[in-house]
Parts: structure tokens; C-alpha cells; sequence
């Protein structure tokens, strides 16, 4: 306010009222509170605001101090803070556990895909009979020789290259000419065996030579 409107009041108001009201929820839908006021007189010429401003503060101060015990009653308690003993500790640390090493777990592989044979191809299943032998040509040259199917009277060569790309039959060579070996020892399986038409009947395929095993 102004030097003039103080001027103004100063000389027509004698009175002042500040009321104070304070309510909280009891919880069970009603509310607890109460409401102060002061009415005080205003000496002519002091400033409105700061005395309406000292009131408020001691009303407020007031109310506070008095409803006290009635917001106590009806406040939440609050949960006890957690204690040393609640709250979960720790463990004591340790010397480092030390793993040994194991096997890792062995692969599950997949089952074998059927050999696609080439058009002059043909894919022959191993049965318990089936032999192979090694043999050695009238030439000097070395060679293994399979008799499988309908084929063990005059067998089905398999040179040196293609016997080595099945470990499992090892070093062949060490073997007495001749003495025959089953073919299932060996984890063969099938063979795909090359075929060509024959020098009697072009429209007849005979067996060339051993092009895979399985």
C-alpha cells in the first residue's frame, strides 16, 4: 500500500479479524480441525499488512500447537524403520571356489542325410555279408576291392584316393592279398558306386569303380 491509502485506513479502520482454519481426514470419511480467529485494533497510521501478517503467524502457530494431539490420534503409524537384525546382510566373503574342469557334453548330431547318387550312380547298402579285399593288379597297382550287392563275384574296384577319404579303414596295404574283411567293421554304411554301360550290352550299367562311402 501506498502512503496515501495507509493515511486513508489509519483513520477509519480501528479493527482488524484473521481466522485460521485447519482440518485433516480421520480416516473413516469425516474430517478433525478447527478454526481460530483474533480480532485486534489497528492504531492509526501502522501498515495493515504487517499487522494482519504477525496475526496470521500467531493463529497459525496457535491452531497447530492446540490440535495437535487431536491429528496424533488419528494419524497412520508409521512403520518402525528396519533394523540391523531385518535387513538382509551380506555373505561373509569366502576364499574363491575353484572348479574343476570336465568333459564339455558330447554333440548330438544329426541323423545322416540320404546319398544322392549322380545319374551313372548308384547307392548300395551294406549288409552283413559284404567283404572287401585288397588287391594288386597284373600292372603292379594297388587297389581295394569290394564285393558288395549283386556284386561280389567279380567285385568293385576302389582306388587308393577314395580308400583314403575313410579313415577308418587305415593302412590298407598292410593287408594280406586277397583276405577278405567285412565291409560293416569299418562303419561303412553304404557305398556309391560309379556305374557304366557294359562292353556286351550298351544298354546294360556294370559297376566302374567306388566313388564314396558312407
Amino acid at each position: 500500500m501506498d502512503a496515501k491509502e495507509l493515511a486513508k485506513l489509519g483513520g477509519t479502520v480501528t479493527k482488524i479479524s484473521v481466522f485460521y482454519d485447519r482440518k485433516i481426514s480421520d480416516g473413516n470419511y469425516g474430517s478433525i480441525g478447527g478454526q481460530f480467529g483474533v480480532e485486534a485494533d489497528l492504531a492509526a497510521g501502522a501498515d495493515p499488512d504487517h499487522a494482519i501478517d504477525a496475526i496470521y503467524a500467531y493463529v497459525r502457530e496457535a491452531a497447530t500447537r492446540n490440535l495437535k494431539p487431536s491429528f496424533d490420534a488419528v494419524k497412520p503409524a508409521q512403520a518402525p524403520l528396519p533394523t540391523s537384525a531385518s535387513v538382509p546382510q551380506e555373505p561373509v566373503a569366502g576364499p574363491p571356489v575353484v572348479l574343476e574342469p570336465k568333459h564339455a557334453p558330447a554333440p548330438i548330431s544329426a541323423p545322416a542325410a540320404p546319398i544322392q547318387p549322380g545319374t551313372n550312380e548308384r547307392v548300395l547298402d551294406i549288409v552283413a555279408d559284404d567283404s572287401v579285399q585288397y588287391k594288386v593288379l597284373d600292372s603292379g597297382k594297388k587297389l581295394l576291392l569290394f564285393k558288395v550287392g549283386p556284386f561280389k563275384l567279380h567285385g568293385i574296384d576302389c582306388w587308393p584316393e577314395v580308400a583314403a577319404t575313410w579313415s577308418e579303414i587305415g593302412d590298407w596295404t598292410t593287408w594280406q592279398p586277397a583276405q577278405p574283411f567285412f565291409v560293416q567293421d569299418f562303419g561303412i554304411r553304404q557305398i556309391v558306386v560309379a556305374m557304366k554301360p557294359s562292353k556286351n550290352d550298351p544298354n546294360k550299367m556294370t559297376p566302374d569303380k567306388v566313388v564314396a562311402f558312407r
